[in-house]
């Protein structure tokens, strides 16, 4: 593809199960014939809500916060809702030919959470590509000896033969993606996807109707 931006983009959460939020986002906006060439790059906290796990008082004895290190108090102090997130979000979005995340399903299943109805059908015209998919692809025919897994960390490493800068917090890791996806598109070509791919059900009605 030679015309159009690529939005590259990465969360970080209270952990992995159904009942986490997002409390940290980062994106970059970029050339796609041109990686390298920065459009936009933005990344905020989140305002957390009543009930989320960030709020309790265990957070800093959990696994998330050990990974990110990520506060009550900082997303509080200097994070921005999740409403005006989302809005600078589908901004973004509505700019971007395609969206890229390493593991995308995961930051999608987040990311959803905090839609309207609208945003979901916006997100669900949209189309998508995964770096972990992308590298399972062209690792192998960069780095034959490549043994270990196809996590960020372990794909920047293979490719770089250095760790990732500011590793588990969202800049960093987009910083790290857009890397690795330059040089994995030296070799290969990406498999482009649909939300519908990540949540079967999203096109059997449109979720602005379900609301009404």
């Amino acid at each position: 593809m030679n015309e159009g931006s690529y939005l590259i983009l990465d969360t970080e959460t209270e952990g992995l199960s159904d009942d986490c939020h997002i409390i940290e986002i980062a994106w970059k906006l970029v050339k796609s014939h041109d990686v390298t060439t920065v459009l936009e790059s933005f990344t905020t906290l989140i305002q957390p809500e009543e009930g989320w796990r960030i709020t309790g008082s265990k957070w800093k004895q959990s696994e998330a916060f050990f990974a990110n290190g990520i506060t009550f108090d900082a997303c509080q102090d200097i994070g921005i809702s999740k409403e005006d997130m989302m809005l600078r979000f589908m901004d973004a979005v509505g700019r971007a030919t395609v969206i890229f995340a390493h593991n995308i399903p995961f930051d999608l299943k987040m990311i959803l959470k905090f839609c309207t109805p609208d945003q979901k059908d916006i997100l669900a015209s949209k189309t998508y590509a995964c770096t972990l998919q992308l590298a399972k692809k062209a690792l192998p025919l960069i780095k034959p000896k490549h043994t270990k897994g196809f996590a960020l960390k372990e794909v920047h490493n293979s490719l770089f033969q250095e760790p990732i800068k500011d590793q588990h917090r969202a800049m960093g890791d987009v910083n790290a993606t857009c890397r690795c996806l330059k040089s994995l598109l030296e070799v290969t070509t990406y498999e482009e996807m649909t939300l519908s791919q990540f949540v079967p059900a999203i096109h059997k009605k449109k979720w602005s109707e379900r609301a009404t």
